[in-house]
């Protein structure tokens, strides 16, 4: 755990929030999104459909600008606004951290296609399952 200035918690290191090809994503999107702690007693945001929608929409209405000029780097986004473009997640959600807080907000890397997360042991059902020799 690291202290960043500003924060009252210690937070996770940014690696946590690196690039996972095999992350779950909202329908349609490889969307990385970034779930803050709420400011209301610490807990974990609830992760819903609803979560970073605004910032979804924007992105994909600045989609086709953003590949002319920033192919493969990872924007930072909240609400209707691009707080930024970075060559890496972690700068971006550092970056996030100083410019919004400890808040949701999306990184996502600009690409013409977004990778689709297939988890065959979560289609399965391997994730819970009972193996004994």
């Amino acid at each position: 755990m690291e202290e960043f200035p500003g924060t009252t918690l210690p937070l996770p290191m940014p690696e946590v929030y690196g690039p996972c090809p095999e992350a779950p994503s909202a329908p349609g999107e490889g969307v990385m999104s970034v779930a803050s702690l709420n400011s209301h007693g610490g807990e974990p945001l609830a992760v819903t459909e609803e979560l970073l929608t605004e910032e979804r929409e924007y992105y994909q209405e600045q989609r086709a600008a953003l590949l002319q000029q920033h192919r493969e780097k990872f924007a930072l986004i909240k609400g209707r606004k691009l707080l930024g473009v970075y060559d890496s997640p972690d700068v971006a959600y550092l970056e996030g951290l100083k410019l919004v807080g400890n808040v949701p907000m999306l990184v996502i890397q600009v690409l013409p296609e977004q990778p689709i997360a297939r988890f065959p042991a979560l289609q399965l059902g391997l994730i819970r399952a009972d193996i004994q020799a």
